[in-house]
């Protein structure tokens, strides 16, 4: 199991901001996706399938639904946090936390 905070934030909003979408590939090649969605297909999809099984991962959230911050009066909305587990872990419960409880986001 790999959870924490990676802080990745290019999506929406931020997408104009040149330090964090420093190409044109970061700031429209993904546009109508998530953070979440790009993670997913980019770096767990394709790691598995580089890597084989075992390991195999999953993350068991929303990919559009659980976000962690919501910034900028709503206009920024991203998953910051990630909670990647082996296929072999089965999720019985996942809940994202009530804001800025234990960290600067949920």
């Amino acid at each position: 199991m790999l959870a924490g905070d990676l802080n990745t934030v290019c999506q929406g909003i931020a997408r104009c901001v040149p330090a964090v979408a420093c190409d044109n590939r970061s700031r429209f090649g993904t546009l109508g996706w998530t953070e979440a969605e790009w993670f997913q297909r980019h770096a767990i999809e394709e790691g598995n399938s580089l890597y084989g099984t075992p390991p195999s991962f999953y993350e068991p959230f929303d990919k559009r639904k659980d976000i962690t911050l919501t910034n900028a009066f709503g206009l920024y909305a991203a998953k910051l946090d990630r909670c990647i587990l082996s296929t072999s872990l089965r999720t019985l419960s996942k809940k994202i936390g009530p804001l800025r409880s234990c960290s600067d986001h949920r």
